[in-house]
């Protein structure tokens, strides 16, 4: 078995500012360095805005006009700590 720590972590977020709370959609992913993250982080949302501009030439619907999208690259934790719970003394 091989191990990989992927230090990065990708958050993409997609809303419709108009009810941002019911409409709020994630999605996340692993990478190995922030470059690549950030990468597919802008190529991910360049495939939102396309998708979003063809949906508003079929439909013209005023909601689609106030969709927005986001995304963060966090770098995980390089040291994890242990819990190690107190024993009780006698």
């Amino acid at each position: 078995m091989i191990e990989i720590f992927a230090p990065y972590l990708l958050i993409v977020m997609s809303w419709n500012d108009l009810d941002p709370s019911a409409t709020m959609q994630t999605s996340q992913a692993l990478y190995i360095d922030g470059k690549t993250c950030i990468v597919a982080g802008e190529e991910r949302l360049g495939l939102i805005e396309e998708d979003r501009v063809e949906r508003l030439g079929k439909f013209q619907v005023d909601q689609i006009r106030t969709e927005n999208s986001k995304f963060f690259c966090v770098r995980h934790q390089t040291e994890i700590q242990k819990h190690h719970p107190l024993i009780a003394e006698n």
